[in-house]
């Protein structure tokens, strides 16, 4: 099991949506003072489940959302969703007890009519890849919310 792939979107300085893939033997992030390397493994530890908003070096949840610098206009949630690889072992068992190729968790800040933020995590959702929703990927690169449609199968894989 690895981490597959990062989805931000509005988090910390990423404006708008990103995606990271992670590929198998990644094993850093690397770029210039500024380019959100660190903001990277704050989006980690967000969905994770850290409690404190320093150890993401932020004083409060609302500072995790993207505040639109003096170019853009500040965004009014943010979203991070960490999706893991949890293929079959010899056995046909996995790592995470779900019955699907990919498990996505996803955590969110938003904020209220009134500017108060709000933290939640998002329902638990898995992604089982078929034949069909693999063509439509490579048919469709740019598709990379296709993941919602596929969210529909969250039951625990069976013991023996």
């Amino acid at each position: 099991m690895h981490l597959k792939r990062i989805e931000l979107e509005n988090f910390k300085s990423f404006m708008g949506e990103l995606v990271i893939d992670l590929e198998e033997g990644f094993t850093a992030i690397t770029g210039p003072n500024g380019s959100g390397k660190s903001n990277s493994g704050d989006a980690i530890q967000f969905v994770l489940g850290t409690r404190s908003t320093k150890s993401l070096r932020a004083q409060n949840v609302k500072e995790l959302i993207f505040n639109g610098g003096s170019r853009s206009k500040a965004a009014k949630s943010c979203e991070v969703t960490l999706i893991f690889d949890n293929p079959e072992n010899d056995s046909g068992e996995r790592r995470l007890k779900v019955d699907a190729d990919e498990v996505c968790f996803t955590r969110a800040v938003r904020l209220t009519p009134k500017g108060a933020a709000v933290s939640s995590y998002l329902p638990f959702s898995s992604i089982r890849r078929t034949p069909s929703t693999e063509a439509q990927t490579s048919q469709n690169p740019s598709r990379q919310k296709l993941r919602t449609n596929l969210r529909t199968d969250t039951k625990p894989a069976r013991r023996p």
